[in-house]
């Protein structure tokens, strides 16, 4: 944890927000948009999530496999701090979002 905060304290991170540029600014592989710190909502992970895959057939747990996005809103939550944030949900230049563990 510790290497992540002095990581992350190099870069320009407001809560909930980035625009910065990582790496070369040509690469759009390397330009993230925005940075959200989330927690893992377990009520939403252990009940509502496995509740709505039963009742469309399975065809709700496809959308949380395939979309970064609504597995992002239906599985976490967002806090204020990276202090009790767990993931980090990130939004590249590209349209390409990744939820990645801290």
């Amino acid at each position: 944890m510790v290497k992540i905060q002095k990581r992350l304290a190099k870069m320009p991170i407001g809560p909930n927000n980035a625009d910065f540029t990582q790496f070369d600014e040509n690469e759009e592989a390397t330009c993230l948009s925005q940075v959200t710190y989330i927690q893992r909502s377990w009520f939403k992970t252990l009940i509502v999530a496995p509740l709505l895959s039963v009742l469309s057939l399975m065809i709700f747990a496809l959308y949380l496999y395939w979309y970064q996005k609504t597995r992002k809103n239906w599985l976490y939550s967002e806090v204020d701090s990276i202090d009790k944030a767990t993931h980090v949900f990130v939004h590249g230049q590209d349209h390409k979002m990744a939820i990645v563990p801290l």
